[in-house]
């Protein structure tokens, strides 16, 4: 994971990482977190406030 991190921030500073992969992977990111939060949905009706 690492080594994965440091190629992206090394092709980013040599100016690989374009304003179009941008656009190509915001609406990706943004249904996998929209997946990730709408797992928690489940505890809505929880009252978690301390008594």
């Amino acid at each position: 994971m690492k080594v994965a991190v440091k190629e992206l921030l090394a092709d980013r500073r040599n100016g690989m990482f374009s304003w179009w992969q941008t656009l190509l992977v915001a609406p990706i990111m943004g249904f996998v977190y929209w997946l990730f939060v709408s797992g928690f949905r489940r505890f809505r009706d929880e009252d978690v406030t301390p008594r």
